[in-house]
């Protein structure tokens, strides 16, 4: 083996990063609101699936509930905020664990059940290094693992999902790792 990298459970990698499960580098792990949703605006936006696409948060095709929900929830528990990571969990297989970074600036919106809004320990990991993470190989065979398929869309639970585990470098490596991918997204994006 090459100095200055160790053998592990999720493969070689350098040896001053450590292996944490997915349950402790979160700090909170939600599914969304399960209603009914409108197509009209009658109060707030609602994030769903189809919000999310090539990684990317989409905005286009909203859906709307109301601010004061009629069976009792705390509208202001579901409202995303800026840094959030949302994955699908419930889904078609191939859209199952797929997701994206709440990136949005005083745009106040909720998320659908069939969505897990991660919000990551900022001492332990970067939200967007979680995120592309999400994007690698590693992480769609652990996904595919703990998937389980039904007839018309599959799902995994949050015990299954915080029991991954993930290669964690030192957070300023985090960042420089963050920085390059965001880079070359821009670029492909333009």
């Amino acid at each position: 083996m090459k100095e200055g990298y160790k053998k592990t459970e999720v493969g070689i990698i350098p040896k001053e990063w450590t292996i944490i499960r997915v349950g402790d580098l979160v700090t909170s792990l939600k599914s969304g609101l399960s209603r009914s949703l409108k197509d009209e605006n009658v109060g707030i936006p609602c994030i769903r699936s189809n919000n999310i696409k090539n990684n990317r948060l989409v905005l286009d095709d909203l859906k709307y509930w109301f601010r004061v929900d009629d069976k009792g929830a705390k509208i202001e528990d579901y409202i995303l905020k800026k840094g959030d990571i949302i994955i699908n969990f419930i889904n078609s297989i191939s859209q199952i664990g797929k997701g994206c970074i709440f990136d949005k600036d005083d745009f106040e919106t909720i998320y659908t059940t069939n969505l897990l809004r991660i919000q990551v320990n900022k001492e332990k990991i970067t939200n967007k290094y979680f995120y592309y993470y999400t994007q690698t190989e590693r992480y769609k065979k652990e996904i595919g693992l703990i998937t389980k398929p039904a007839v018309n869309q599959a799902s995994f639970t949050t015990v299954e999902y915080k029991a991954i585990k993930l290669p964690v470098p030192p957070l300023i490596e985090q960042q420089k790792i963050a920085e390059i991918l965001s880079a070359v997204d821009s670029q492909m994006d333009s």
